[in-house]
């Protein structure tokens, strides 16, 4: 009886082991994860808003044109005085994806230049 119990307990011991190590990794995956979603924004996202937005939607600049700054996530989140500018994980729904499409007359941002595909690829995924 004495045999079974260390041997019982080595398996919940082994078990305990198991789950943390599982729950270690997973825990490194999602913080990798966020890491790279970070990391691809400051990189590739973050450089097109600065080169084509800032000029008139940023504080730095001074200017706020139609309420929207895109210095902050909360400005592209809360939107100017059209509404949100961005609706996370709907592109479709996006006032921003509308206007750097140029697909209304009245929307078009920026508005002297069109994104080329691949910028608005990157900006939609």
């Amino acid at each position: 009886m004495v045999t079974d119990l260390i041997g019982y307990r080595r398996l919940l011991m082994r078990a305990a082991g198991f789950l943390a190590v599982s729950v270690l990794l997973i825990t490194f995956v999602n913080v990798c994860e966020a890491d790279s979603g970070t990391e691809i924004f400051e990189r590739r996202i973050r450089p097109l808003l600065i080169e084509y937005c800032y000029e008139c939607h940023s504080e730095q600049a001074g200017t706020r044109k139609g309420g929207l700054l895109f210095d902050r996530e909360r400005g592209w989140l809360q939107g100017g005085n059209t509404g949100k500018a961005v609706v996370p994980g709907e592109p479709q729904s996006s006032l921003l994806i509308a206007a750097i499409r140029h697909t209304s007359d009245t929307l078009l941002m920026p508005p002297d230049v069109q994104l080329t595909g691949p910028q608005i690829e990157l900006l939609t995924t």
